[in-house]
């Protein structure tokens, strides 16, 4: 159009070939957690991104269809923890391989009352509030003010074609 708007005419598109392009976007991955009756909650994310670094503030995305999702719509405290290439088990563990009860047994979290849970072998531990909730479909997406931030230097867990994969040949 020559006054440079544009007209959007959704088509459907085929959700199997979707997910398949979808899978070919590489991402880190974390774990969101918080507590819920004081119960420790987690659940393996790759939809995560920084937002704003003044002030701090993240978000991430959190399937409607999770058994973990209940707790995340209740607290307005959330842990970010971003996986190391060893968490492999871990993630997977947090993705629905181990009931969300038994998630935390490792001993490797740190669990303070009135505080999102971290994962002392993170790459990344973030924590904070959450600003703002949006619901987006199958998904919710989060926006979280960053109130406490530690990391260490090692080689980052990443999700692609639907798998965990290593980037520690490549970090060396």
């Amino acid at each position: 159009m020559a006054d440079g708007s544009m007209k959007y005419h959704p088509v459907p598109v085929d959700e199997a070939l979707f997910r398949q392009g979808l899978s070919l976007w590489a991402s880190g991955v974390a774990i969101a957690t918080c507590l819920r009756d004081s119960h420790p909650v987690g659940v393996t994310v790759s939809s995560f991104a920084s937002v704003s670094v003044s002030p701090p503030r993240v978000l991430f995305c959190l399937s409607k269809a999770s058994r973990s999702s209940a707790a995340f719509v209740l607290t307005d405290q959330v842990g970010i923890n971003i996986l190391a290439d060893a968490d492999r088990d871990l993630a997977r563990a947090f993705a629905g391989g181990v009931e969300p009860g038994d998630r935390f047994a490792d001993g490797h979290w740190r669990l303070e009352p009135g505080r999102a849970p971290r994962y002392d072998r993170a790459l990344v531990q973030l924590s904070g509030q959450v600003r703002t909730r949006i619901d987006a479909g199958s998904h919710d997406i989060l926006i979280v003010d960053v109130e406490h931030a530690a990391s260490r230097n090692d080689a980052p867990l990443v999700y692609f074609a639907r798998d965990f994969q290593s980037l520690a040949a490549s970090a060396a």
